[in-house]
Order: C-alpha cells, then sequence, then structure tokens
C-alpha cells in the first residue's frame, strides 16, 4: 500500500489532492511505512502543485497545512520517519524555479531552526568528537553483549550441573542434604537472575545511546547536504533571497567545526562583497564581524582577540585566491568605517605569525597581516606594520630578481647546445635559490 500511495503521488499528485483527507487519515496507521508515504505525497503535492503564487484561498491554505504536517513530523518519536521527512524538506528546498516562492523560504528557516534547536550536538563541538562518542558506545555495547552471552552460557551449565546433582541426590535418598542445596540453588539462581537482568537493562541504555549517535550523524549528513542547496540561493537575482542566506549561515555560525561545509559556505557568502547592491555590502561586512568577531560570552576578555584571530585563520585554510581577495576587501571596508578594533585583532595575529605551527597557520597570519597593514593602522602599531611591510618587500625583491635571473639564463633559439643550455640553467637555479637564501634572515627580523 505504502508503494502504491508514493506511486501514485509521483504520477498524478492531483488524486492525491483530491482525497487529501484520506491520505491524511492515514497518519494514524501504526505502519511507520504508511506514514512515510503519506508525508512522502504531501511533498509531491506541495513540489508539483503548490509552488505557484498565483493560488486561491483554499489552495494556500493547503499548503499551509501540509506544511504544518511536514513541521510536526520533523520531530517524529520514530527515528525512520525524522530521516526521511528531513529528506522530503531537503526536496522541497531544491525547488528554486519560482524566484518568490514562499515554500522554499519556509523550507529555509525551517532547517536552520532544526539546527539551533536540535537535541543531537552543541556549539562548538566537532564531528569527530560525535564519532568517537559513537565508537566507545559501540564499544561498550559489545562487551555487555558479551557479557550477557557468557552469562546465559554459565545459568545452562549450572542448570545442567543441578538437575545432575538432583538426580545423585535422589539415589542417595538423603532429604536434607536435598533441602539445603535446593535452597542454595535458588538463591544462587535468583542472584544471577537479577545480574542478568542488570545487565540486559544496561544493554538497552547503551542500544538508546548508539541509535542516538547514529541519527544525529544522519541528521548531520542531511543538513549537509540541504546547506549544499540553500547557498546555492546566493545565486538568486531576488535580493530577499540572498540576505536570507546571509542570515541562514550567520546564525548558524557557531555549528563551523560539526558542520564541515559551512565554512566553504561562509567564504562563498562573503564573494556578495563584490555586489553593486549597497545593501547586500553592507550586509555581507555585518555578518563577517558577527561570524569571526562575536565570542562566546564565556571567553574571558584577555584571550577574545586570540579567539577572533584564529577564527580568520581557520577560515582561510584551503580558501582560494578570489576567497583571499574577498576577506581583504571586507576587512578594509570595516577598517576604513572604523567597524573593528584593529589593534588587539593585529597584536593577536602577530603572536600567531611568530609561533611555530605544522599547519601553515603562522602564513595564514601573514597574510592577513599583510591585509591589515595596507589599510589604516593604529601608531602603538608601527613596529609590526614596518616589519610586515618589509617582509613583502623583500618577498617581491626575491621574486623580481628570480624573473630576472630566468630571464637571463633563457638560451637564444640560434646558438648554444643543450648540454650547454641545461648546464646554464642549472647555473641560475642554484643562483636564484642562494639569492632567497641571504634574504632569509633579513626577513626573518
Amino acid at each position: 500500500m505504502a508503494t502504491f500511495i508514493i506511486d501514485m503521488a509521483r504520477l498524478d499528485p492531483h488524486i492525491i489532492r483530491t482525497h487529501i483527507d484520506q491520505i491524511t487519515d492515514l497518519l494514524t496507521a501504526e505502519s511507520h511505512h504508511i506514514h512515510v508515504a503519506a508525508l512522502t505525497a504531501f511533498c509531491s503535492v506541495i513540489e508539483k502543485l503548490l509552488l505557484s503564487d498565483d493560488l486561491d484561498d483554499g489552495q494556500r491554505k493547503m499548503r499551509s497545512d501540509l506544511l504544518q504536517i511536514l513541521r510536526e513530523h520533523v520531530s517524529d518519536v520514530t527515528a525512520f520517519v525524522r530521516q526521511h521527512c528531513l529528506q522530503l524538506w531537503t526536496s522541497i528546498v531544491q525547488q528554486k524555479k519560482d524566484s518568490t516562492c514562499a515554500v522554499r523560504k519556509d523550507a529555509v528557516t525551517l532547517i536552520m531552526h532544526m539546527v539551533l534547536n536540535n537535541f543531537y550536538f552543541v556549539i562548538n563541538s566537532t564531528r569527530a568528537q560525535f564519532e568517537e562518542r559513537q565508537n566507545d558506545a559501540e564499544t561498550q555495547l559489545d562487551e555487555l553483549q558479551k557479557k550477557i552471552e557468557k552469562k546465559i552460557q554459565s545459568d545452562d551449565d549450572d542448570e545442567d550441573k543441578s538437575i545432575n546433582d538432583e538426580n545423585e541426590m535422589k539415589v542417595n535418598n538423603n532429604q536434607e542434604e536435598e533441602s539445603e542445596k535446593n535452597n542454595s540453588n535458588e538463591d544462587q539462581s535468583l542472584e544471577d537472575t537479577l545480574n542478568r537482568v542488570k545487565i540486559e537493562e544496561q544493554i538497552m541504555r547503551v542500544e538508546e545511546i548508539v541509535i542516538l549517535y547514529k541519527d544525529g550523524l544522519r541528521f548531520m549528513d542531511l543538513i549537509e547536504q540541504a546547506n549544499r542547496h540553500v547557498v546555492n540561493l546566493l545565486n538568486s537575482p531576488t535580493l530577499g533571497d540572498c540576505k536570507q542566506v546571509v542570515d541562514f549561515f550567520v546564525n548558524l555560525r557557531r555549528y563551523r567545526l560539526v558542520l564541515a561545509n559551512i565554512e566553504q559556505s561562509l567564504r562563498l557568502m562573503f564573494s556578495l562583497i563584490w555586489s553593486l547592491d549597497k545593501s547586500i555590502c553592507e550586509a555581507i561586512t555585518q555578518a563577517f564581524v558577527k561570524v569571526y568577531f562575536d565570542v562566546a560570552p564565556t571567553v574571558p576578555p584577555p584571550r577574545i582577540s586570540l579567539h577572533q584571530a584564529r577564527a580568520i585563520i581557520r577560515a582561510l585554510k584551503g580558501a582560494t585566491l578570489f576567497e583571499e581577495l574577498c576577506f581583504e576587501e571586507i576587512l578594509k571596508q570595516l577598517i576604513k568605517g572604523k567597524k573593528i578594533a584593529t589593534e588587539p585583532i593585529t597584536k593577536a595575529l602577530w603572536k600567531f605569525y611568530k609561533a611555530p605551527s605544522d599547519d601553515n597557520t603562522c602564513v595564514i597570519a601573514e597574510k592577513i597581516l599583510s591585509f591589515i597593514v595596507g589599510n589604516e593602522v593604529s601608531s602603538k602599531l608601527n613596529h609590526i606594520t614596518d616589519l610586515i611591510q618589509a617582509k613583502e618587500k623583500n618577498r617581491r625583491f626575491v621574486y623580481i630578481s628570480c624573473l630576472l635571473l630566468q630571464l637571463s639564463a633563457t638560451p637564444k633559439k640560434d646558438g648554444g647546445n643543450d648540454n650547454d643550455q641545461n648546464q646554464l640553467s642549472q647555473h641560475h637555479s642554484q643562483t636564484n635559490e642562494n639569492s632567497a637564501l641571504m634574504l632569509v634572515p633579513e626577513m626573518q627580523n
């Protein structure tokens, strides 16, 4: 029956809309597959019949009612229904043909609130931590299951032994010993039963925890899948869509570690800084401040600038040249408008730059410092500014010198043999390296 309903909704959603009350009644059935089929049918009706803005009042009410039903089942008690309901919402988000569609806006807002109010993970947690806890729970579950299996086997052996003892006592016809042994066996049997019940209760609790972690990982995957569709709204010609996406990712900024693609989505979002619409540019600069300069209230004041610097460095790891240019432009506008305090963030970046690292943190910190140095900076930071500017000049000098050496080493088309050319090229290549090495101490100072 479930398959029939889904196929019917796919082939002719008009029939489902005509019999919408009967389909709604199926949500009270005991079968979870029937529930999913009914919700899938509702989703088909919304996507194929109720996406247009040219709807009468009755059709608008039906769309609102169906969306409300889908909202309610996002928090269904059954994981099977919850998972499929999230997939249905993801499908609705993909419907972007109508640039003013209220359904899409409703779906994006719902996804945002689902993350903000989820009971699987907290802000600033990581997926790796989540997976580690799941593995620990599964290991604990395996140990308990092995323990209960040994307990059952031991109980079976004790029962066989008890039967043999009873047979021996009957042969010996010793009633007093029989009574004492029976009492002892009953006490031991009761204690074993209680221990086994406790282990079984532990197994049930750990199984629930494992299911919770699995649901949480599926939830993360579905949200990341939905995020990929939400970020596509940045290409929408509608101003409201762009601002909604900005609001979406700003509100989810504290989940950057647990939802891996949010950081990449933020970098794509910041490319709107080049928009011709001033309101979009203003929204982007405000979003940048909220994402990277607003820290949790639990952070001690002396460490606020370090948290801000670390967040910007993490954002630029893996960034393309275009994305770096977007960051530079945003920082330029923020410094020009005096919307951020450059002195503490520059000092924090300088600390990251001077500290040794194995993940290019110092290199990225230097890039951000070069962004800031090119704009207005407090006179108190002149020593940092001078060092960065000198380093930039040295790098340009090395680059230009290498280009000149490469040009001088390029053989003419007419003269020389290949061996002489190779030796000349190798000589100038070594000269390039020596020139760079001679400037390293100066650059480090």
